[in-house]
This record gives structure tokens, sequence and C-alpha cells, in this order.
């Protein structure tokens, strides 16, 4: 392995998803991720960007939230493989994309309680797609294996996008999402700073608990506890996602770089969903 495309020291810095081994590919300790022009700051801005639309759009309406929330989806889908850097980029793209796009119309006209029933039955289509697309390419082709189980991660990824709508959906309680998108941003916020991960993480945490019940403090309809959990997950989340990809792929691209950004957020959806069944319903 060459120096350049060695592990360095500052593996434990950068925002949540910069463990990506395409950050390794400048030059010297400090080339980093930063070298490819689309560094921590375009992750965290995509991250941020997609928080702010989503605390707005329950305020639009149900119809606007769910295209919103779909077109999240289908962007995260189609750039997902770009940032994996695997071969049959567009084929998996389409599969990734059109399961988000249908776990959230799921979602959307799915009769309750169970909002999110869609979603298990589509992940597994999802996977299945991507096994026989991995099948139709034959032995001997490159990166099936690592083309398998990254587009399946992403199958998962877009559709726990689907907790979004969900969320709204359950018993209207569009603040216990301002609650989420507030501790998120807090989260990714405090995961832009360029410190190690035994410094950035506990405070990330720490921050988006405390942060809940400040937020929740206005909100009458989601009391101090929930408004902690909440801000625990949502912190917990965040900072997973730090450490989540570690093994060296391509170097990202602008693409990727917004993907990164999207997969954590997505996620959060369905996390904050069943949660609110558990502590508020």
């Amino acid at each position: 392995m060459s120096p350049a495309a060695e592990p360095s020291k500052n593996d434990d810095a950068g925002f949540a998803l910069l463990g990506h081994g395409a950050s390794r590919a400048g030059s010297g300790r400090h080339g980093g991720f930063l070298s490819t022009g689309h560094g921590y700051r375009t992750v965290g801005l995509a991250s941020l960007v997609a928080l702010a639309v989503l605390g707005v759009s329950p305020w639009l309406g149900a119809t606007a939230h769910a295209v919103i929330c779909a077109v999240l989806a289908v962007l995260f889908g189609l750039a997902w493989p770009q940032y994996l850097g695997i071969p049959a980029r567009k084929t998996l793209g389409g599969i990734i994309a059109a399961v988000g796009a249908l776990a959230v119309l799921g979602a959307a006209v799915s009769p309750g309680p169970g909002f999110m029933a869609w979603a298990a039955p589509l992940i597994a289509l999802g996977i299945m797609a991507v096994m026989l697309v991995e099948l139709i390419r034959g032995t001997g082709q490159p990166q099936r294996l690592e083309s398998t189980f990254g587009a399946s991660g992403g199958v998962v990824l877009s559709a726990l996008g689907a907790g979004w709508v969900a969320n709204v959906r359950l018993g209207g309680l569009r603040e216990m999402l301002v609650i989420v998108v507030v501790c998120a941003a807090v989260a990714v916020g405090v995961g832009l700073i360029r410190w190690p991960d035994r410094i950035v993480a506990p405070l990330a945490v720490l921050l988006a608990v405390l942060v809940g019940p400040l937020v929740g403090w206005f909100n009458p309809h989601v009391s101090m506890l929930p408004s902690a959990a909440l801000g625990l997950v949502a912190g917990v989340l965040v900072v997973s996602f730090r450490r989540l990809i570690t093994f060296r792929v391509h170097s990202a691209s602008l693409v990727g770089a917004v993907a990164l950004g999207l997969g954590p957020v997505l996620a959060l959806g369905s996390v904050a969903y069943f949660l609110g069944k558990l502590l508020l319903v």
C-alpha cells in the first residue's frame, strides 16, 4: 500500500462519515478529504440543508412533505453508488432510488397505525434486485461483493427515509420533528469540528441531549423526557455515522459527498418515528 493510501492519524477528525477511505487520497497527512475539493463541509452542508427542508416541509402540507421526502430519497439513491465507486452505478442507483420513493409513497397512503408497513417488504425486494443485478453481471466481475453489501445498505437507508412521512401522520406530531431536526443539526455542527472522535462524539451527544429539552420546553405537545430521548437518539445516530464507513473506496465526488450527508438524515426519520410511537403515542 502506498503512503498516500495508508490510514493517517487524521482519521479521528472530520465530519460524521469521513472515516471514508477516500479521505486519504490526498498527499501527506494534511491532504485528506479536503484535497478532493468536496470535503467534510460539503457533507455537513448537505445534512444541514436536508434537515432544514424536512423541518419546514410538514407545514407545507402532507402532499408537499411526502414529495420532498421522495425527492431526497431519490437523490440519495442515485448518489450513493457514486460515493461507493462501485460498478453498475446507474442500475443500482435506480434500484435504491425506486425503493426510497416507493417507501415514501407507502408511508403516505398506508392506513394507520402501521404507516411503515411497506418499508420492510420494499427493503427485501430491493436487496433481491441488487443480488439479481450482481448475478447478471456474472462470476469474476470486479467488486461484486462490495457492490452487493454497499448497495444493500443504500436500499435500507433510502427506505428509512419514509419515516419522515410516517412521523407527520403519527398523530400530526410535527412539533416532534422540530426537536429531532434541531438536535440533529447541533450534532452535525459539532461533527464539523476537526477534533478527535473521543472528544467530538460525547460532546455532540451531550449537546443534542441538552438541546432536546430546551426546544421541548417551548413545545406543549412534547414533554421534557421524550425531548431528551429524541436528542439522545439524534446525537448517537449522527456520531455513529462518523465512524461507520472506514473502508477505502474511490475518491468522493460532489455527488458522493451529498450522499454522505443525506444518509444519516434519512435514517433518522424512521428512528424518530419508532421512538415517537414508544414515548408519545
